[in-house]
C-alpha cells in the first residue's frame, strides 16, 4: 500500500483502528448479550420457584403468585427477545438493563424487603458493567432509584421490610447504590480506555505488517525463509516464486532446498545451512521448476523466528547481469569499427562489408545503439553543411544592412551641420540682423549637403535595413526551431511550420539547382511527434531532393528544376507529407534497399537519397508512421511520409 503522504497514511491508520475497536466492543456486547441471554430465564425460574415456596401456608396459589409469575415473564420476555434477535445494539442493552434491575426489584418485594435480597441489585449492577457500557448503568440506577422511591412511598414493606413508614431510609439505599455505580462508571471508562489503547496497537501492528509485506511483495528480489536442519521453505514473495517458476497457486511450504538447487551445488547450500553461519553470500546455479538451470546470487542471515532459527535468504537472478556482460564486449568490438571509421566516409559506404560482418556477430539491441550514432553523426555532417550555406545566407542581409547604417550615419552628419546654420538664423532672427551673407551660407550648406537627396534616400535605407534584420530574425529563428535537442517525450508539433524552418535553414542547398513549391494544408493540426527527429527526417528529404535535382541540372545555370513539397490531412488519424522532385529517379536495381539499415549508395548514385534507413526509423519506428517512394526513371522521386494524428 502506497501513500501520497503523511496524513493519509495517519487517516488509514486510524480507520483501522476504529475498526479493530468496534470489533472489540462487539464483541464484549456480544459475550454480554449472551450471558443475560441465559441469566434471565434462569432468574424467571428463581422468580416462580420463590412466589411458590413464599406464599401463604394455604395449599392453593393466590392471585398474589400468579401476578408475580406474569410480571416476570414480562420482565424477561422483552430483553430475552432483544438478546438474541437484536444482540450488540444499544437498545438491546437498555432493555436488559431496565429489565434485570426490576427483576432486582421483584425479589425484594417476593422476600418482603428482606436486607439480603437487596445485595441483588449490586450484583445486577456488577453483570451490567460486564457490557463496559458506563451509560446503561446509569439508566439501571435511574430505574431502582425510581423503583425505591415509588414503592418506599405506596408500599414500604415490599421494600424496607416495614410496615409503617420507612423515613429516610431510601436514601440509605440509594446512596450506595450510587457509590457502588460511581465505581462501576469509571471502571467501565477505564476498560473502555484500555480497549482504545489494544486497538491502536492492533492497528499499528497491522499497518507495520502490511507496510513490511508490501516491501517485501514489491521486492525484484527473492527472498524466502529457510529451516536450515530440513531445508524446507517456510514462506517467500512473489518474485521467489518468478524466478523459480512457480506460479501463485502453487503450494511453496512443501518445497524443499533440493528442488531448486542444482544437484552439483546441493552438497555445498547443505553444508552452509548445516554449519548455521551468521551470514553467507554466495553465487551458484540453481534450478527452476521446468529443470531450466540459471545463475544466482544468495544472500542469507540466520535470524530467530519464534523459537526457531530460521534463513531470511534473498535470491537474485544473474542471467540479465550475464548477458548485459556478454552483450558490453559485443558492442564494444561493433562499436570499435565505427570509432575508426570516418563517419562522412562510413555513410557513404566505404568499408562497409566489414562493418556488416562485425554488427552480424553482436546481439539484435545493438542495431538501435549503431543506428543512433549513424544518426547522430549525420546531423553533425547535416549541420556542418548547412553552416556554410546559412552564413550566406545571413551575409547578404548583413552586408545591405551594414552599408545602410553607414550612409544613415554619413546623412546624419550632413543633416546635423545643415540643423546647425538653421540654429544660427534662427539666433540673428530673434536679434533682428538677419544678413544677406548668412541667407547665403545657408544655402550654400543645404546644397553642399544634397539635403533633398537625403530625404528622399533615408526612408528607403531605414525600410531596407529593418528588411534585412526580419530577413536575419527569420534564419536565425527558423534555425532556433529546427536544432530541438533530443526529447524523451513527444509534443505538439506545427508540421507547416516545421517544413518552412528546414526549408529556410536548408535554402543554400536547393536555391541554385531547384525551384520551391510549396502547398501547405493549413487545416492540419498539431503533430505529437519528437520534434528534433522529424526536423531532420524533413532536412534529410530536401537535401537528397536538391542533390537529386543538382545532379541532372549541374549548378543551375542552363535551368533549374523543382522541388515540390505538400501536406494533407487524409483522415482524423494520419497526416501526410509529399516531397517530389524533378531529378532522374532511384535506380531500379537498388530501390528494394535504399530503406535498409546498412545500405548506402555509392558516391556516384546521389539520386538514390542517402540517409533513408534512419530517416525510416525516425517515421516507422519512432512514430508509428510510414515511408514509401513513387519513383520514374529521368522524371523524380515522390516521397510520401504518413504520421500518426
Amino acid at each position: 500500500m502506497i501513500f501520497k503522504n503523511s496524513h493519509e497514511a495517519a487517516q488509514v491508520e486510524n480507520e483501522l483502528s476504529s475498526a479493530f475497536y468496534q470489533k472489540l466492543e462487539e464483541t464484549v456486547y456480544r459475550r454480554a448479550d449472551r450471558i443475560f441471554a441465559v441469566l434471565l430465564p434462569l432468574q424467571l425460574s428463581a422468580a416462580v420457584v420463590a412466589a411458590i415456596f413464599l406464599r401463604d401456608s394455604d395449599k392453593n396459589i393466590s392471585p398474589n403468585v400468579w401476578q408475580t409469575i406474569f410480571f416476570s415473564a414480562i420482565i424477561t420476555a422483552l430483553p430475552l427477545f432483544f438478546t438474541l434477535k437484536f444482540p450488540c445494539r444499544k437498545i438491546t442493552r437498555n432493555i436488559v438493563a431496565v429489565s434485570q434491575m426490576l427483576m432486582a426489584g421483584l425479589f425484594i418485594h417476593l422476600t418482603g424487603g428482606r436486607i439480603e435480597t437487596h445485595f441483588y441489585i449490586f450484583v445486577s449492577l456488577a453483570l451490567l458493567a460486564l457490557y463496559r457500557d458506563w451509560k446503561i448503568l446509569i439508566s439501571a440506577i435511574a430505574v431502582t432509584f425510581a423503583d425505591h422511591l415509588v414503592r418506599g412511598w405506596l408500599y414500604p414493606f415490599s421494600v424496607y421490610g416495614v410496615p409503617g413508614d420507612a423515613g429516610w431510609r431510601w436514601v440509605e439505599h440509594i446512596g450506595w447504590i450510587l457509590f457502588e455505580g460511581v465505581i462501576l462508571i469509571l471502571i467501565c471508562r477505564q476498560s473502555v480506555f484500555e480497549m482504545k489503547q489494544i486497538a491502536n496497537r492492533e492497528a499499528e501492528l497491522d499497518a507495520s505488517e502490511k507496510r513490511f509485506r508490501a516491501v517485501v511483495e514489491q521486492s525484484t528480489d527473492g527472498i524466502f525463509l529457510l529451516k536450515p536442519e530440513t531445508c524446507e521453505v517456510l514462506n517467500c514473495n512473489d518474485a521467489f516464486r518468478k524466478i523459480f517458476g512457480y506460479d501463485a497457486f502453487e503450494n511453496i511450504k512443501s518445497l524443499n532446498a533440493d528442488d531448486f538447487v542444482a544437484v552439483q551445488e546441493n552438497q555445498t547450500i547443505k553444508q552452509i545451512l548445516q554449519d548455521e553461519k551468521i551470514s553467507f553470500e554466495i553465487e551458484r546455479n540453481c534450478r527452476k521448476k521446468d529443470g531450466t538451470l540459471i545463475n544466482v546470487e544468495l544472500k542469507g542471515r540466520l535470524i530467530l523466528c519464534g523459537s526457531c532459527k530460521v534463513y531470511c535468504i534473498t535470491v537474485r537472478d544473474l542471467t540479465a547481469k550475464n548477458h548485459a556482460l556478454t552483450d558490453t564486449k559485443k558492442l564494444s568490438s561493433v562499436t570499435t569499427v565505427l570509432d575508426q571509421e570516418n563517419y562522412k566516409d562510413f555513410i557513404a559506404g566505404d568499408e562497409r562489408e566489414r562493418f556488416e560482418k562485425e554488427l552480424k556477430k553482436a546481439p539484435p539491441f545493438l542495431r538501435e545503439v549503431i543506428e543512433n550514432r549513424l544518426r547522430h553523426a549525420q546531423k553533425l555532417e547535416a549541420v556542418g553543411q548547412l553552416t556554410a550555406g546559412i552564413a550566406r545566407e545571413i551575409n547578404t542581409p548583413v552586408q545591405y544592412v551594414a552599408d545602410n547604417t553607414r550612409f544613415i550615419r554619413d546623412a546624419f552628419a550632413d543633416i546635423k551641420n545643415v540643423l546647425e546654420k538653421y540654429d544660427g538664423l534662427l539666433d540673428a532672427a530673434r536679434k533682428g540682423q538677419v544678413s544677406a551673407d548668412l541667407l547665403l551660407k545657408i544655402q550654400e550648406e543645404k546644397e553642399l549637403s544634397d539635403l533633398e537627396y537625403l530625404i528622399a534616400e533615408l526612408p528607403v535605407a531605414i525600410e531596407q535595413s529593418l528588411d534585412g534584420v526580419a530577413k536575419i530574425t527569420r534564419i536565425v529563428q527558423s534555425m532556433k526551431d529546427f536544432a530541438q535537442p533530443n526529447e524523451n517525450e513527444k509534443k505538439a508539433v506545427d508540421l507547416n511550420r516545421a517544413i518552412e524552418n528546414t526549408l529556410t535553414v536548408a535554402r543554400n542547398e536547393w536555391k541554385y539547382v531547384a525551384e520551391l513549391e510549396t502547398e501547405f494544408d493549413e487545416s492540419l493540426p498539431l503533430i505529437r511527434c519528437f520534434a528534433g527527429e522529424i526536423n531532420q527526417v524533413l532536412l534529410n528529404m530536401v537535401i537528397n531532393a536538391a542533390h537529386t535535382i543538382g545532379d541532372v541540372v549541374g549548378d543551375g545555370s542552363k535551368g533549374k528544376g523543382t522541388i515540390k513539397i505538400k501536406t494533407k490531412k487524409i483522415n482524423d488519424n494520419w497526416a501526410e507529407v509529399k516531397i517530389s522532385d524533378t531529378g532522374a529517379g532511384i535506380p531500379a536495381d537498388i530501390q528494394s534497399r535504399v530503406f535498409d539499415p546498412l545500405f548506402t549508395p555509392d558516391k556516384s548514385d546521389k539520386n538514390a537519397a542517402q540517409s533513408l534507413a534512419t530517416s525510416y526509423a525516425v517515421v516507422v519506428d519512432k512514430h508509428n508512421g510510414k515511408l514509401r517512394f513513387e519513383t520514374e526513371a529521368e522524371k523524380g522521386t515522390t516521397f510520401i511520409i504518413e504520421l500518426p494524428i
